[in-house]
């Protein structure tokens, strides 16, 4: 078995790049891994072999990220799997421990040229489907009958305001995806689940309850529909719907850059943990925190004691107001 094995420094025997056949060792490997990771961008302190799925730090990536996620086995042979959550990219190298033969920095560029036209293709390939998926989203919502205020969620959320929303199969709200104004997707809400509609591209997709205003002095962004609904009632301001706290960050960069001089409050969900939980971060608070680092916005956090799980619209049944807030008066 390998233990971590640090990166080769510049100018060692086991980072010198040559094309000849060489006697097969560990570190040899390594470096031989190194090469290939970093000619796809990848750039790693060391590689943890034998230690399953572990989050790594991307050197170049922002101060305390972990973007990467990595598998590494050094038996049968050595063998790294790697995703960027940054870009998406997945890469998967292996290096034989019979006829080892490092690669010389012509075929490393030739390999980087090759995986950069894949992933253009890939691209070119989304939007193409992010294209087909809107139309279908728009084919559909022109179907569908108009909401009423008994359809189950919307009661069980006290929701009266439907206009813009619309009935879906078995009783289900039908909330239009938008970007720019234009339905992208559909996500369906049922008392007990919510669905994306397939083909949905809804990375920056929002909902927004009323049209904004020229000049909106506020508005503020919430991951929910009931959490937009609730901050929308107590603040009588703008909330955006950005459905998830990852898609906090992409709506509010086309946000501040159409309003420069608006103020972006970002009314973050507190994912309060219990010890029984597998994941024990607070994504809500990270990534509102992150998002309104990122424009220059400010966030609000939930508390209604007890330690409990909730959002605003937890507050907003409690009959209390603001929670923690940052910067928020």
């Amino acid at each position: 078995m390998m233990t971590n094995q640090k990166k080769p420094t510049a100018g060692s025997a086991s980072a010198n790049k040559t094309n000849q056949l060489s006697t097969f060792s560990p570190s040899n490997a390594t470096a031989e891994l190194y090469d290939r990771l970093h000619a796809v961008g990848i750039d790693i302190n060391n590689i943890p072999y034998d230690q399953g799925l572990k989050r790594v730090y991307n050197n170049g990536d922002k101060k305390g990220s972990k973007n990467l996620a990595i598998i590494a086995h050094s038996q049968p042979m050595p063998t790294v799997w790697v995703q960027n959550h940054r870009t998406g990219e997945v890469y998967s190298f292996s290096v034989a421990t019979t006829d080892f033969k490092k690669l010389s920095p012509t075929e490393l560029a030739q390999q980087k040229k090759a995986r950069e036209k894949q992933k253009a293709e890939q691209d070119k390939q989304r939007k193409l489907d992010c294209l087909e998926g809107a139309k279908k989203a728009q084919k559909i919502w022109a179907t569908l009958a108009s909401a009423t205020q008994d359809l189950p969620y919307l009661a069980s959320k006290h929701i009266r305001q439907v206009d813009r929303l619309k009935r879906g199969r078995g009783g289900a709200v039908a909330v239009p995806m938008l970007k720019q104004g234009e339905i992208i997707g559909l996500q369906f809400i049922t008392l007990s689940d919510k669905k994306v509609m397939g083909g949905s591209c809804s990375g920056g997709a929002y909902f927004l309850w009323n049209k904004l205003p020229p000049d909106p002095d506020i508005l503020y962004l919430s991951e929910s529909l009931s959490t937009s609904y609730a901050v929308m009632v107590m603040t009588g301001k703008p909330c955006l719907s950005c459905f998830n706290a990852g898609n906090l960050l992409p709506v509010a960069k086309k946000l501040r850059g159409k309003y420069p001089a608006s103020r972006l409050i970002f009314a973050c969900d507190n994912d309060i943990r219990q010890p029984e939980d597998r994941c024990q971060s607070n994504t809500g608070i990270i990534k509102g925190i992150e998002a309104a680092q990122a424009v220059g916005g400010e966030y609000i956090v939930p508390n209604i004691g007890n330690n409990k799980k909730c959002d605003f619209w937890d507050v907003w049944q409690n009959a209390s107001f603001f929670g923690d807030t940052g910067g928020v008066e």
